[in-house]
């Protein structure tokens, strides 16, 4: 995949670049650098190396355009760790950082103007562009999600787009900021959610019981059968109505505490029984189930509710009936009036002697059990049993047999007609006589497999439901652990840049105050050497004015006195200049000029100094060559001043597309914590002068003692930061 490399081939890595500094903290020092007797050291002490760059939106200066390149292209290419672009005001993209070419694989050629969109999926494709357009064309710029693809693999992943609009004073838009954040995860995570979410609604709406949640007392949710069992037309009709006006107001209390342990408490309750008024006014018995939970943000509860109106009629049917039984039984004389009866009811109907032996069934229990009596009279029953409760239905009958207890209990009966074992509630009284004694036993079997069916789903979507808001509960707590470290990393960062900002105005600071002394100094050679010069040479002219007057002839040895002040006067001259600006930098060109200031080294220090060219001159722009002209008589000014130094070895080549210099000494070294140092403004003005070129100085310890100072600067590569168009000032 096609990246952008360094210039020694290697991928550079996302370190952050050095922040702009905000308005009002520009430096206002030029490039020049002072001779090695006046200037930076190691301490921080002399004059810095480079301009500054002005602020992001510095609103007070011009140059927009200016302002915005520095911006993107020193801060956001090598920083953010995320797809970055810029586009003009029409729309048309003219930078993509590095993060962008390496996921798409598209060079920045290629993504100019809309090539950025070939990295769109086809189907995105359509609703991209009108956003994009959209936006360019000034209507509402919202996020948007589309699918990128990644070149090291081919797949394409869900990304978050956001633009927003760079503006100037006047509200006119100067360039647009696009970002594009990998939400590939969390959009699978909430397909993931919204499937589980949906086979649970499925569950819901397909089941028979009412099932909805409460919130603060009202619905805020419920399926269809909620609509119905209160009689509503549609849920719509409930959402938002309180739920305590459905409440019989016998039951008033009741539900309200309930509430109050639900919401309160937090608490599971068990089943209730009660009666609900429903908006025609009819009554109706439910069970209701409850349990506690949280519905967007709030505390909640998840409630189902049965229909047992049918049930407990067929209850108290069944009581009376027991009753009816009861009392037929009680009266031998009214035993065929039993049997009677019992053929008539629909539901099992049986009877047993008080030691437990079933001597009689009606007939729809035969024909259920598709059998004659006699195979299942007495103890024989067991056979029609479904053989996992059978054991626990002969042991609670016998216990009934022994303590005189009714009987009741759920179980499976097999059904002749096509042998399935279908659920039934078996119920069984005893027959006393006026003394208490057991006569026989009064029994019925009510059909109850449909409501088992409706159980079990109840229970699995209660089961699907757990899961369900233990998924999400997952997915927002990863959602938070990533947005909290987001926070950090953010505040890390705001740390760092406070950390640069104010560096970089200590450096500021100390720049503005070299500069005011050296104009100081300068002012005072002109004042002390220049000056006494002219004024010995006006006083002469003085002097030649009065005695030509007089008709004398002038001195030969006197004119000669006034040439060598003039002669003086113009030396003075021409070595503040060159002290200024040397003008064989501009002349001859970098080599030259280096070896000047090696000569220039020699001749005012005791210091051995042996240079090499490596290989011939080349060519760099005017402000790169200065900047690296500056670099190394700022290098060996420290040398001089601070390193007690012997000897100084320097070496000028060529290596691949960049321009090297090393400059090796043998003294004390450069101690590591003052490369740190923000105090260090020579350190640091020589590293923004390199930085300002996409270029580099390195400080590195000597192999036996001393340091070397390494800057190498790239041929025919133009300054991340726009160069002064005119020289450095005097």
């Amino acid at each position: 995949m096609p990246t952008r490399l360094s210039s020694f081939g290697h991928k550079p890595s996302r370190s952050a670049p050095e922040p702009v500094p905000a308005p009002g903290n520009e430096s206002t020092l030029g490039d020049r650098v002072p001779d090695p007797w006046r200037g930076n050291d190691w301490h921080g002490t002399g004059p810095a190396a480079a301009k500054r760059p002005r602020g992001v939106f510095d609103e007070h200066r011009g140059d927009n355009a200016a302002t915005e390149g520095r911006f993107w292209h020193g801060f956001v290419s090598d920083f953010l760790p995320q797809m970055v672009w810029t586009a003009g005001p029409d729309g048309s993209v003219d930078f993509c950082n590095r993060y962008w070419t390496e996921y798409s694989g598209l060079l920045r050629e290629d993504s100019r103007g809309s090539g950025w969109m070939k990295a769109v999926h086809p189907d995105d494709l359509g609703h991209t562009r009108q956003w994009w357009d959209v936006a360019v064309s000034g209507g509402p710029c919202h996020d948007v999600r589309y699918r990128l693809l990644r070149a090291a693999d081919g797949d394409y992943r869900w990304h978050l787009g956001r633009a927003t609009a760079v503006r100037d004073r006047a509200g006119a838009i100067l360039k647009w900021i696009v970002t594009a954040i990998d939400i590939h995860d969390q959009v699978l995570g909430e397909e993931r959610l919204q499937a589980s979410e949906a086979r649970y609604r499925n569950l819901v709406e397909l089941s028979r019981d009412a099932i909805y949640i409460r919130t603060e007392g009202r619905f805020v949710s419920a399926n269809a059968a909620t609509a119905r069992l209160y009689g509503a037309a549609n849920v719509n009709e409930l959402i938002g109505q309180p739920v305590l006006p459905f409440i019989h107001a016998d039951y008033l209390d009741v539900v309200q505490e309930r509430m109050r342990q639900l919401d309160e408490e937090h608490r599971e309750l068990p089943p209730l029984e009660l009666k609900l008024l429903r908006r025609d006014g009819s009554v109706i018995e439910v069970e209701s189930i409850a349990s506690p939970c949280e519905y967007q943000g709030h505390p909640s509860a998840h409630v189902v509710i049965r229909d047992i109106t049918e049930r407990k009629a067929l209850e108290r049917r069944q009581a009376k009936l027991l009753q009816e039984l009861t009392a037929y039984a009680q009266a031998a004389a009214a035993a065929e009036h039993f049997r009677l009866l019992a053929e008539a009811v629909p539901n099992m109907v049986w009877t047993a002697r008080a030691d437990g032996y079933l001597d009689y069934v009606n007939r729809p229990t035969l024909d259920y059990l598709g059998c004659a009596f006699p195979d299942i009279e007495g103890w024989s029953w067991g056979k029609v049993m479904h053989p996992e409760d059978l054991p626990a239905c002969r042991a609670r009958w016998l216990h009934s047999l022994a303590t005189g207890e009714g009987y009741e209990m759920s179980l499976r009966i097999l059904r002749g007609s096509d042998a399935a074992y279908r659920w039934h509630l078996m119920r069984a009284l005893p027959v006393r006589d006026a003394g208490g004694t057991i006569m026989l036993w009064v029994g019925t079997g009510t059909d109850i497999d449909e409501q088992k069916q409706l159980e079990t789903l109840l229970q699995e979507s209660r089961t699907q439901l757990g899961a369900a808001v233990e998924l999400r509960t997952r997915d927002l707590v990863s959602v938070n652990n990533a947005l909290l470290n987001e926070i950090a990393e953010r505040k890390q960062t705001e740390k760092a840049l406070r950390a640069s900002q104010e560096k970089l105005r200590k450096l500021s600071t100390h720049l503005q105050s070299a500069r005011e002394s050296e104009r100081t100094a300068v002012a005072r050679e002109i004042h002390d050497e220049l000056g006494a010069t002219l004024t010995a040479v006006k006083m002469d002219l003085h002097w030649y004015a009065k005695t030509l007057a007089n008709g004398k002839p002038l001195s030969n040895d006197k004119l000669a006195d006034t040439g060598m002040l003039v002669d003086s006067a113009i030396q003075t001259v021409k070595r503040i200049a060159t002290e200024l600006r040397p003008s064989i930098l501009d002349h001859l060109g970098l080599w030259p000029a280096i070896e000047w200031q090696v000569q220039e080294l020699q001749k005012h220090y005791r210091i051995g100094c042996s240079l090499k060219f490596e290989s011939s001159p080349v060519n760099l722009e005017a402000e790169a060559q200065t900047a690296l002209f500056r670099i190394v008589q700022e290098a060996l000014t420290n040398v001089v001043r601070h390193a007690r130094a012997t000897q100084i070895r320097m070496r000028v080549r060529k290596l691949g597309d960049n321009v090297v210099v090393d400059i090796h000494d043998n003294g004390i070294g450069l101690p590591p914590a003052k490369l740190l140092d923000p105090g260090s403004s020579g350190i640091h003005g020589m590293r923004e002068r390199a930085r300002a070129f996409q270029g580099e100085v390195q400080f590195l310890a000597g192999q036996e003692s001393g340091t070397c100072v390494s800057a190498r600067f790239p041929l025919r590569k133009k300054a991340r930061k726009q160069a002064a168009k005119a020289r450095e000032p005097v």
